[in-house]
């Protein structure tokens, strides 16, 4: 073997090398860890819950105790505690809109740190209310999650926006 060819040899092994790293870099990024799955699965669900004014799967996706918070862009004052988070839903939610489809329109952004995560996103939302108008909205929002045993929780629920 010529020390060309072992130079290139040498070469081409690294190029591969360096190549399988970068492939696997970008699809160790690409795979998100299995909480980032789990909350991403709760923020789908939290917006089937409201697409069908189900209070009680709204429940099952909440820590329901007297620190939870919500606020949603019709509402004035944050909702805190389940009871006022609950109410909210109900009177201002489901009571208002006649239907209501709102769907995240980015994948959300999950930072978790321990116990805690946030996940932000926006929303295109579209609804007709008790008045029979279509009113679309951009909604941006963040939800913060606790982990409890092996579930994930809503414990605040902060969405900000105004119809088009």
């Amino acid at each position: 073997m010529s020390i060309v060819q072992f130079k290139h040899g040498l070469v081409s092994a690294a190029l591969a090398c360096s190549i399988s790293a970068a492939i696997f870099a970008v699809a160790a990024r690409a795979e998100p860890n299995s909480d980032e799955m789990l909350i991403r699965r709760q923020v789908a669900a939290f917006y089937d819950a409201v697409a069908a004014r189900d209070v009680d799967e709204m429940q099952k996706l909440w820590a329901t105790d007297a620190k939870v918070t919500m606020i949603t862009p019709r509402q004035k004052r944050t909702a805190i505690g389940w009871p006022a988070v609950k109410r909210a839903f109900v009177e201002g939610v489901f009571t208002f809109w006649n239907a209501f489809d709102a769907l995240p329109a980015d994948t959300p952004l999950v930072v978790i740190d321990g116990a805690k995560a946030n996940a932000m996103f926006s929303i295109d939302a579209v609804g007709e209310n008790s008045a029979r108008k279509v009113v679309h909205y951009t909604i941006r929002n963040s939800q913060i999650f606790e982990k409890r045993g092996d579930r994930w929780l809503l414990i605040g629920s902060f969405a900000t926006g105004r119809p088009e």
